[in-house]
């Protein structure tokens, strides 16, 4: 697990990020998802051309029968 997300995000030994409504949002930034998978924050069938990949926020909804990614957001700065 990264420790971005062990520093952030775990609350009484599982990972949890911030409750808006049904989701959960996370701002990350320094965890790839490969660590994401690993942290069963996205599901292992995710395309393997973006493992080493590094977004910066994430949306999920743990609360369907399945794991659903609601948005993956890159920031970019303006020039």
């Amino acid at each position: 697990m990264s420790e971005e997300l062990e520093s952030k995000y775990l609350k009484n030994g599982k990972i949890q990020g911030q409750i808006i409504g049904e989701f959960e949002y996370f701002q990350i930034g320094a965890t790839t998802f490969k660590q994401l998978c690993n942290a069963k924050l996205i599901p292992e069938n995710y395309n393997s051309a973006f493992t080493s990949h590094k977004p910066d926020r994430l949306v999920i909804n743990r609360n369907s029968s399945k794991l659903d990614i609601i948005a993956v957001i890159e920031d970019k700065k303006k020039w």
